[in-house]
């Protein structure tokens, strides 16, 4: 089991519980969540606190997400915390001035009501964490979901929008996360906003822990730039790959105490049809993300600060982590490391992950 993680205590406030029905679970073997059955939510979103109403420290992680720092799950050799997405808004909806978390009857992004969870994101992640229990993410690390459970319409403010009404059920995830880092943004505590601060409170303290926490972070990463291979599937005999349009790493991925980066906001995960230049696209848009972060561990970590030998120690650290990678090949030319990705469906394709100095 990993070390007790102590989230940054800022941001505190309260949120009650209320008897409600648990509408999905994922497939496999997960703890129950010690809030199943339970919907939380603000007490100003209710007229009246049920008296025996159970409550809660929360943590604010996001606009409409809580993270239970009195809260702890063992699963998979990890202590998790428990994070709850859908228990109202933080920022004020349009117009309105900044008051208690609420959740409206606003639709967001077409998907949710303001604040709270909609139908099509939470069986998504509900259908991804199913799909990460059987094996099927080719080892991208995710924060699993434990259950959704439905939120009683009397915590519901629906009548509160200013320009289109959400329709439909109004949801709460309940989650599990490693820690309340995010890699960049996202978060009072980041980890590229104050390296040297977080890896202190995550517990890396000595450079033989800062070098393993790099290479699983680095390890990860790569698992997630290359998502879409990695769960590459025939769906009605088409080759399909997840990939995450409307996400980025750096403010939707969570890392652990140990360095391990787990994507966090599942409903962002599209299936998409896998081609080559979808897999680039992936890598892409999302190696500055990795990387940038990167560069600022290995400020701390390597001594060498010259660009042409930064560049050759990252080649090296990706050499190791790819060492026994099934779908993602590192191959070393003299002007640079590419990735040779083979999906189990679907093309193979040559991806440049880092260039070398001199050449081309």
């Amino acid at each position: 089991m990993s070390a007790r993680y102590e989230p940054l205590a800022e941001r505190v406030f309260e949120l009650v519980g209320l008897p409600t029905e648990t509408v999905m679970r994922p497939l496999g073997a997960l703890p129950p969540s010690p809030l199943d059955g339970l919907a939380l939510v603000a007490p100003a979103a209710l007229d009246r606190v049920p008296a025996d109403a159970p409550r809660f420290r929360a943590l604010a992680d996001g606009n409409r997400s809580a993270i239970l720092p009195d809260l702890r799950v063992a699963h998979a050799g990890r202590s998790w915390l428990v994070s709850v997405k859908g228990v109202g808004a933080l920022m004020p909806l349009f117009g309105d001035d900044v008051g208690p978390r609420r959740i409206h009857g606003e639709s967001w992004m077409g998907e949710a009501p303001f604040g709270g969870q909609g139908e099509l994101g939470a069986r998504t992640a509900v259908e991804i964490t199913s799909l990460a229990l059987a094996g099927g993410l080719g080892g991208a690390a995710i924060c699993p979901v434990t259950s959704v459970v439905a939120i009683p319409e009397r915590a519901v403010d629906r009548a509160s929008y200013w320009y289109r009404r959400h329709r439909g059920p109004v949801l709460a995830e309940q989650r599990l996360v490693p820690s309340d880092v995010r890699v960049f943004h996202g978060s009072s505590r980041t980890l590229g906003r104050d390296p040297r601060g977080t890896l202190d409170a995550l517990g890396v303290r000595d450079a033989a822990a800062l070098e393993a926490f790099v290479d699983r972070y680095l390890a990860s990463g790569l698992a997630l730039l290359t998502l879409a291979a990695r769960t590459a599937t025939l769906r009605d005999g088409i080759p399909q790959g997840l990939d995450f349009d409307d996400a980025w790493l750096d403010k939707d991925a969570i890392v652990a105490p140990d360095g391990t980066i787990h994507f966090a906001d599942l409903e962002t995960l599209d299936w998409r049809p896998l081609t080559a230049e979808r897999m680039a696209r992936q890598l892409g848009r999302n190696h500055y993300e990795l990387f940038a972060t990167l560069d600022l561990l290995l400020d701390l970590s390597d001594t060498a600060r010259d660009r042409h030998l930064r560049r050759e120690s990252v080649i090296t650290r990706a050499e190791l982590a790819l060492a026994h990678d099934r779908v993602a090949r590192p191959v070393l030319g003299v002007d640079g490391l590419d990735l040779v990705v083979t999906p189990a469906h679907g093309p193979s394709v040559t991806l440049r992950l880092v260039d070398r100095s001199g050449e081309r």
